[in-house]
């Protein structure tokens, strides 16, 4: 019994440190906002309405009269993940930046949501409230890769070009781990963060969503680049094989064999160039 005891301890402590690791990303808000100002670069932020009272939290930098450019953060997170794509210069030369704080995370009020549809269905009613719904160029990192699959899927006259990096698209290599299901132990949910309660909502019901969306990929005519990293953790880099099976035409790969999984903080250039099309 002690063993037994002293092995769910163990347990917990790993669950923790795991998910921690997990939401550890360079910055936090104030300090991204801090060091973009130092560039003389000031984004803006609007709450735009949601249903029952809700909000979507949107962050702007740029021109309203370019080309849009949305950011979508992955799983936890929120828009200053995407500082280093932000503070180019040639990004905010010929973009206008919308970056969203999805559901559960930033200042977005709309609680976690399990369902990709219901996940890019508050992106796309920020977008509506903005009057962004065409020619756009979305970017997508890890979950945020997934909710771009489902938005091209949902409205495929919006988007110009999409740019999924490292995106969680396989249903069977995103199913629910170890840690996923320890982590609704009341234990264990009663003392993690609220962006981790977040990303396990999510992460939980992920693989049922994308099974949905397998039989309808090859419908997708938007042109799509996918970067991923060969020494990825989290999102194996098996899933460009998955991908390929389903989606062989109009995909663009750039696979980097020494990447890991954080490549809008270690290989920003990547995104970059791929949303300027060099």
């Amino acid at each position: 019994m002690i063993k037994l005891i002293k092995a769910g301890v163990i347990l917990i402590i790993l669950v923790i440190g795991l998910f921690i690791m997990l939401s550890f990303m360079p910055g936090g808000e104030r300090k991204v906002i801090k060091r973009l100002n130092d560039k003389d670069i000031y984004p803006s932020s609007r709450l735009l309405n949601y249903k029952d009272n809700q909000r979507i939290n949107v962050t702007m930098v740029g021109d309203p009269s370019k080309t849009t450019l949305v950011l979508i953060h992955g799983s936890p997170g929120d828009w200053s993940a995407w500082e280093n794509i932000i503070a180019n210069d040639s990004i905010r030369t010929s973009y206008y930046i919308l970056a969203i704080d999805r559901a559960g995370y930033g200042k977005t009020t709309v609680p976690a949501l399990a369902r990709l549809g219901s996940q890019a269905n508050v992106v796309w009613q920020a977008l509506v409230q903005l009057q962004r719904t065409n020619n756009i160029v979305m970017v997508g990192h890890s979950y945020g890769g997934a909710v771009i699959e489902q938005l091209l899927l949902d409205h495929p006259e919006a988007s110009k070009r999409a740019i999924l990096v490292a995106p969680t698209l396989s249903p069977e290599l995103m199913k629910p781990r170890w840690y996923n299901k320890v982590a609704k132990w009341k234990a264990v949910n009663y003392i993690i963060s609220k962006d981790l309660k977040s990303s396990n909502i999510e992460m939980l019901g992920l693989p049922n969503s994308l099974q949905l969306n397998e039989e309808h990929l090859n419908s997708i005519h938007t042109p799509i680049i996918y970067i991923q990293g060969k020494k990825d953790i989290l999102v194996p880099h098996e899933t460009v094989d998955y991908f390929k099976s389903r989606k062989p035409q109009g995909v663009n790969y750039i696979v980097v064999d020494d990447m890991n999984h954080f490549t809008p903080w270690s290989h920003p250039y990547l995104i970059t160039n791929a949303i300027l099309e060099k």
